[in-house]
């Protein structure tokens, strides 16, 4: 970072907003710190006028915390614990929800193209997450961003209300739950409080599906990368820490003096990741975003639902 004085109140803005979003999120494990801080960077960003100085610093944050966050994400990758087993039932999910949720907020929402692919992402792999990466590589506006991240908020949390109130009923046995939470619900936290009403063998089957779910990162990236230059997309260079993501993606997974740093690693990049967002939520513009309406959450709502609907019959029919 070039550091100087001018940049002090906008670095110090997102480093306020990054350190409360992470102590709210504390509150309870539905509660995502990258949404969070994107949703309170937002509101900041609609109360005050921030001059020139907060903007350059805003501005220089996200330039320093975005590509580290997202090449220190690579290393949380893991697939020590894969489960062959847990493979056909996660792909065809993943797969689904992202076909259709794309299909449906492309063509029949009438969503741009690079609005639309990070919804999908963020539906089929892992909330937030996933959108920040894929944003990232294929060089999407920070408005779609903050609205897919938002619109996936919202349906992960309308889908694990949903989930709890099933517990104890006919409707979704336990051992269904596993299989449908784990690979429906976009965001770790919320798998986690969906899956914890049914027990806690429930909560751990569905947390391995869920992992078998991030595993698709590194396809949905690489994808991302390939199409960065087409409709709906801005700019599609070829950004640098992509590269040092794969490398420590690959690295963590086989060489055990990599994989030993790899707590240190997610810490760090979940920070560096919520400071980030802080820093698009405080540059986007309220007005411009609130143009796109209720159009995008009703696209992830409706998608998911009707994707989670077939996975629920697919499940139904196989544990009967």
């Amino acid at each position: 970072m070039a550091f100087s004085k001018g940049i002090i109140p906008g670095v110090l803005l997102v480093l306020v907003v990054t350190v409360l979003s992470l102590l709210f999120s504390f509150a309870h494990s539905a509660f995502d710190p990258l949404v969070l801080s994107i949703i309170v960077g937002l509101l900041l960003s609609s109360l005050i006028r921030a001059g020139n100085e907060v903007r350059s610093g805003v501005e220089e944050s996200l330039r320093v915390t975005l590509p580290a966050g997202i090449a220190l994400y690579g290393m949380k990758l893991d697939v020590s614990g894969f489960m062959p087993s847990y493979l056909p039932m996660t792909a065809f999910a993943f797969l689904l929800m992202f076909a259709l949720s794309y299909l449906f907020s492309r063509y029949v929402a009438g969503l741009g193209q690079g609005l639309s692919f990070l919804i999908a992402t963020g539906l089929s792999v892992c909330g937030a997450s996933a959108i920040v990466v894929v944003a990232a590589a294929a060089g999407t506006r920070r408005e779609d961003t903050t609205v897919s991240i938002i619109s996936v908020m919202i349906t992960g949390l309308t889908g694990m209300i949903i989930f709890r109130l099933l517990a104890g009923t006919s409707l979704l046995t336990t051992e269904g739950a596993p299989l449908l939470i784990g690979t429906t619900l976009p965001m770790f936290g919320q798998v986690k409080v969906a899956a914890r009403a049914f027990g806690e063998s429930t909560l751990h089957m569905a947390v391995n599906y869920k992992l078998v779910r991030i595993s698709a990162l590194a396809l949905v990236a690489l994808v991302a990368l390939a199409i960065g230059r087409k409709e709906g997309f801005r700019g599609g260079s070829k950004p640098w820490f992509m590269a040092v993501f794969f490398l420590l993606a690959i690295l963590s997974n086989v060489s055990e003096d990599v994989a030993s740093l790899r707590a240190a690693a997610g810490h760090a990049s979940s920070f560096l990741l919520t400071a980030a967002l802080a820093s698009i939520g405080l540059s986007v513009d309220l007005d411009v975003m609130l143009e796109k309406g209720t159009a995008p959450p009703l696209a992830a709502g409706v998608s998911w639902g009707i994707a989670s609907l077939i996975i629920a019959l697919v499940v139904a029919f196989t544990f009967n």
